[in-house]
């Protein structure tokens, strides 16, 4: 039964694969897992979204692999589900699996946790919010934050005022000015060409940080500064 559900895995839409990849994982689980898996069918009902990703990095056949890029592409996938960035307890139930036992479960946390601050940091209309989920994004020891933040630099939100001009929000230059300031830190080469294009920005202040980054490391960027190394 196992070789037949692991054979039938390539060949069935996304939403059956995990039934199967349940299945699989139950032919050879104990007893009395079974037994738990059997009283808690009643409660899974109620499970959230968050909830179901979290499980799925456990017992999943695609997210515990070798290649991160199914994880990464969970991440995305739930992140950008109508509503689910904006729904605190979903973020909070993510976030807090960052700190579980299982590397693979933390990984997606962190990946997903990434993917959702993102989502609020780019489409979010209020600058509050925004510049929260931008410091969060700088706290993230993950390379694939680097991309991010380098998304929030390159994109400043502006507000048009009664007399008809446009001036950047406060909160949107907070938010780009410590996402220039965390990519120094990363010191990467994808970094350090981000913060190049930035000389030249629309904003004296993002401008001025830039060119003065650049003129304390002016050499290649090829990793993280010191006590800034990534997880």
């Amino acid at each position: 039964m196992k070789a037949f559900l692991t054979d039938l895995l390539p060949k069935v839409e996304p939403h059956i694969r995990s039934v199967l990849e349940r299945s699989i994982y139950l032919i050879d689980a104990p007893e009395e897992e079974l037994a738990h898996f059997i009283q808690d069918q009643s409660a899974s009902l109620t499970v959230s979204p968050a909830g179901r990703l979290i499980e799925r990095a456990r017992v999943s056949y695609d997210l515990r692999g070798s290649d991160p890029v199914e994880r990464q592409r969970a991440a995305v996938e739930f992140a950008n589900r109508p509503g689910m960035a904006l729904d605190n307890n979903a973020v909070a139930e993510i976030e807090e699996a960052i700190d579980d036992e299982d590397p693979l479960v933390r990984e997606i946390a962190i990946l997903t946790t990434i993917q959702l601050h993102r989502y609020r940091a780019l489409r979010s209309a209020d600058p509050a919010l925004v510049y929260d989920s931008v410091k969060r994004l700088t706290q993230i020891n993950h390379p694939v934050v680097i991309s991010r933040l380098i998304e929030i630099v390159e994109k400043p939100q502006t507000t048009f005022t009664a007399e008809g001009g446009s001036v950047e929000e406060e909160f949107h230059l907070r938010s780009r000015m410590i996402a220039l300031l965390r990519l120094v830190e990363w010191h990467t080469s994808d970094a350090q060409a981000a913060v190049q294009k930035r000389r030249f920005d629309q904003n004296k202040q993002i401008a001025r940080a830039a060119g003065r980054a650049l003129e304390l490391f002016p050499g290649p960027w090829t990793g993280p500064l010191k006590g800034k190394k990534s997880n």
